[in-house]
């Protein structure tokens, strides 16, 4: 059954991967995670290793936290607070509802930054216009009104 990505989040309980770049994008699920730890016995080392895991139920490699792991993601789920921080981290905070507009105001602060002459607002600084574009080719300065 293929099914898009979101769909299945948004279908699933909760999670259980092995460290991959996946349980990242889980995170905005605000749902439980587990993870399993296949090269460690200490989850501490495991969450030390790997950052993403830090708001994880971690199954170490000998399956010995298993169910423990399992009964806290499916029950009272400790972790939840954790989780929502490490997903702020992760996903860009509060602003992570619409990543979209965020991320086209940090480049157009960026560009301002940078004084590539892009104002806030979108439209072009005619000062601030002028050298080349990124293939090298001179831009001329359109003259003040």
């Amino acid at each position: 059954m293929e099914q898009p990505l979101i769909e299945a989040f948004n279908a699933a309980d909760a999670m259980v991967s092995d460290i991959s770049g996946i349980v990242v994008d889980f995170m905005a699920s605000a749902k439980p995670l587990v993870m399993y730890a296949a090269q460690y016995s200490d989850p501490a080392a495991f969450r030390a290793s790997h950052p993403s895991a830090e708001a994880a139920y971690v199954i170490d490699r000998d399956l010995t936290l298993l169910d423990a792991s399992l009964d806290a993601a499916l029950g009272k789920d400790p972790l939840a607070a954790s989780r929502q921080r490490q997903a702020d981290r992760y996903l860009g905070g509060t602003d992570r509802a619409d990543p979209a507009r965020r991320f086209v105001e940090l480049v157009k602060e960026l560009r301002v930054q940078l004084n590539l002459g892009h104002l806030p607002d979108g439209s072009w600084d005619e000062q601030r216009r002028g050298g080349s574009d990124d293939r090298g080719n001179e831009r001329t300065r359109k003259p003040s009104r």
